[in-house]
């Protein structure tokens, strides 16, 4: 995903001139962290597993959870600070020219340069099952044809191409720079303090309004407002779609039973966790856990 004088941290795990998949693994004492690293001759779509703070020309300070999608433009330079014990741990897909010049027509955008018009867009759910399970697929060498891996790398594109200019195209209430900026700040703070509550528990279960409104240094009721109107979900969404995209890496890449990472995430039980898990992605669990089967596309429009 980018260059540099050191080893390598990606893995390609699929290869075409149509798409390309790999797994980006920078671990916390990497060199990566202090210097800046570049995008390489390709637009990259990168879908986080773990919180990182990217340091962007246009957009600084930015930090990244699962619940979002990175969109780079080729040969971007960028930095990235430490904000997970995890490292920098992320999925990121490569799409050719004309894929990017179709889906990027698709919504309604300028594809003349074939590059994208944002830095980050809303992680979309069947992409987040889609895509761990596909990677696992291919790294465990599970017979998986070009045409299935090809079609699914695509709708991932799609989608979450789509998503991103949706949400690009929302425009909160006209504010002053000063008020804008401090909105900005107090939700991005907000993001932090629950994405850092997904490695406890109890604290993820027992966290209240109130908590987070304390250490972001703002009252519960201005916190609720400004965040809404910043992200377009509640509090209590976005948490909760952290807590079930850890959840989807967790099925997928350890042999943890369902019980146990439903109540390392803080979830009453199975039952609670298989609820909340098929709301947000249309089926039940243990489907993204099968060593068989790959989430096929699902298209939305």
């Amino acid at each position: 995903m980018a260059t540099g004088a050191h080893e390598q941290p990606a893995t390609m795990l699929y290869t075409s001139p149509w798409v390309a998949l790999g797994l980006w693994d920078c671990p916390p004492e990497s060199p990566r962290w202090h210097e800046e690293n570049t995008i390489g001759d390709n637009p990259v779509i990168a879908i986080p597993w773990t919180n990182v703070v990217i340091d962007r020309a246009a957009s600084r300070n930015a930090l990244i959870n699962p619940n979002r999608t990175v969109f780079y433009r080729a040969g971007e330079p960028y930095t990235r600070r430490l904000a997970s014990d995890r490292g920098d741990r992320c999925a990121f897909i490569i799409p050719s020219a004309e894929l990017m010049r179709s889906v990027l027509a698709e919504a309604g955008l300028d594809n003349s340069e074939s590059r994208f018009p944002f830095a980050v867009g809303p992680a979309v759910s069947w992409a987040t099952g889609a895509h761990h399970a596909l990677a696992r697929a291919l790294a465990t060498n599970l017979p998986v044809s070009d045409l299935e891996t090809e079609e699914i790398l695509t709708e991932v594109v799609r989608q979450t191409t789509l998503a991103a200019a949706t949400n690009a195209r929302r425009t909160p209430q006209a504010k002053p720079v000063g008020t804008a900026r401090a909105h900005r700040e107090l939700a991005h703070r907000a993001i932090e303090i629950m994405s850092e509550s997904i490695t406890n528990a109890a604290h993820t279960h027992r966290l209240k309004i109130t908590d987070i409104a304390k250490r972001a240094h703002a009252s519960a009721y201005h916190l609720c407002r400004v965040f809404k109107d910043h992200t377009g979900e509640t509090l209590a969404q976005h948490l909760m779609r952290l807590r079930l995209r850890a959840a989807a890496e967790m099925l997928v890449w350890s042999d943890d039973s369902i019980t146990a990472i439903a109540h390392r995430l803080g979830f009453a039980n199975h039952a609670h966790f298989t609820t909340a898990w098929k709301a947000e992605f249309g089926l039940p669990p243990s489907s993204i856990r099968s060593r068989n089967q790959l989430l096929l596309p699902t298209r939305t429009n």
